[in-house]
């Protein structure tokens, strides 16, 4: 059974003597009535006391022997102003000590480190969330923190957060393990909910109907992968957004997801999704394996509509080494194109990545690549980087030719009302296999 250890809630009674968490008036400070905890804090058997007091502008914290005697002394953040309340609170780590949570609060905003007593010395461990550290201080009331212990494991230190959204009510949890010199945040075990339905860490890629991905595949004639549904689950824990969105002719239809729950495949998912703005009660269900635990790899949607239901995929290539799982078509077209290129008069036309997405320079054109609003008898369009109109399009001839068609659109972003001007101009890769059809 779960259990936690949170400021003078249970910890083991042989290592923790005593827990005292002072709380101070306002406008008073800490001088007179520190805060302090009695633990073997070293896990050397010897019980020592921390104490922790208001100064003027840092929070002091003091390790002193059972005699009263000055072990080690350090400076915590302070708010500022008036501090309020200090308080210190033990994380058990078994036999290698324990961690000391220091903080101190104000009328609004609140501090908090953590410390571990060791070889006679203080230090102070980094909160590591991903690339970055936690901060020392924050409002007072966006975050709450505990320590929470489990079994014999060390104790982890929980940073958990509840806000208000239009989509509902965002729960925000984080654990974060010690690691030695730090603490860091494990993200397989972190939970954010909307509404009691948990947001996954999944990746975002576009996914396709799993019939109109053979042509990208053979590199001929996109045009029903281009005009066909589209869908993305999108699961951003940040914005507490966790919906389905299909594309389909230029119109978005978003389903947002009701429930949520593992299906009978370990690696198998069971979602329930509804349309927020639609009058009828009809709920679409979504059966997903995903790849890797992360990726959405197989979707198969039942109940949104005739035009939407059905089974979809990312575009992924298998290879022996490794699973390479593309963002949408676009990318995984410009990760292929790079070479050199020549025409039937022997013009060279060299094509290189080219840093952004779906980015490349076609001799010296910045471009993107782009499936929307390519007009009929072409796949895709070149997208100047600077935003101005389209003049070029491609056709897919297969893997080793491609038609450059010069084109007219009426505007730049999102290209809109484009359509051919002239002949294309078929050009084969260099050292390819002719493949023109």
């Amino acid at each position: 059974m779960r259990s936690r250890l949170d400021g003078v809630s249970r910890v083991g009674a042989a290592r923790l003597s005593a827990v005292f968490i002072a709380l101070l008036p306002s406008g008073v400070l800490a001088s007179e009535a520190p805060a302090s905890l009695t633990a073997d804090l070293a896990g050397d058997g010897t019980p020592v006391t921390a104490e922790a007091e208001a100064g003027r502008s840092t929070i002091r914290l003091t390790i002193r022997s059972k005699e009263g005697k000055r072990l080690a002394r350090a400076d915590a953040p302070s708010p500022g102003g008036r501090v309020a309340e200090v308080a210190l609170r033990g994380g058990d780590l078994g036999s290698a000590g324990m961690l000391v949570e220091v903080s101190a609060s104000s009328a609004d905003r609140i501090c908090r480190t953590v410390w571990r007593y060791r070889g006679g010395t203080l230090a102070r461990l980094p909160i590591r969330d991903g690339d970055r550290d936690v901060p020392d201080c924050e409002a007072l009331g966006d975050w709450s923190a505990r320590w929470e212990k489990s079994g014999d494991a060390p104790a982890r230190y929980v940073r958990e957060r509840t806000t208000r959204t239009s989509r509902g009510e965002l729960r925000d949890t984080r654990p974060f393990a010690f690691a030695g010199f730090r603490l860091e945040r494990d993200a397989a075990a972190s939970v954010t909910a909307i509404d009691g339905v948990r947001i996954p860490a999944w990746y975002d890629a576009e996914l396709y109907p799993k019939a109109r991905l053979e042509s990208l595949l053979q590199r001929f004639d996109l045009a029903a992968l281009r005009k066909g549904t589209r869908l993305k689950i999108v699961a951003d824990r940040d914005k507490g957004i966790f919906e389905l969105r299909f594309r389909e002719l230029g119109a978005e239809r978003v389903l947002r997801v009701t429930a949520s729950k593992p299906a009978e495949g370990a690696a198998d998912f069971e979602l329930s999704a509804g349309d927020p703005g639609a009058t009828a009660a009809a709920v679409a269900t979504v059966r997903i394996k995903l790849l890797r635990k992360s990726i959405p790899q197989d979707v198969v949607v039942r109940g949104a509509g005739a035009s939407l239901d059905g089974s979809y995929a990312p575009v992924i290539h298998y290879a022996p080494d490794r699973i390479q799982v593309y963002p949408d078509a676009e990318h995984e077209l410009a990760e292929s194109l790079p070479g050199t290129w020549a025409s039937e008069k022997d013009e060279r036309l060299p094509v290189a990545a080219s840093p952004g997405p779906a980015a490349l320079r076609f001799g010296s054109d910045e471009v993107a690549l782009r499936l929307d609003g390519a007009p009929d008898g072409a796949d895709l369009l070149l997208v100047p980087r600077g935003g101005e109109a389209p003049s070029w399009a491609l056709a897919l001839r297969g893997p080793n030719a491609i038609a450059r068609i010069r084109v007219r659109c009426d505007r730049a972003s999102p290209p809109g009302g484009c359509r051919i001007e002239g002949s294309p101009e078929v050009f084969r890769r260099v050292g390819g296999q002719l493949n023109v059809r």
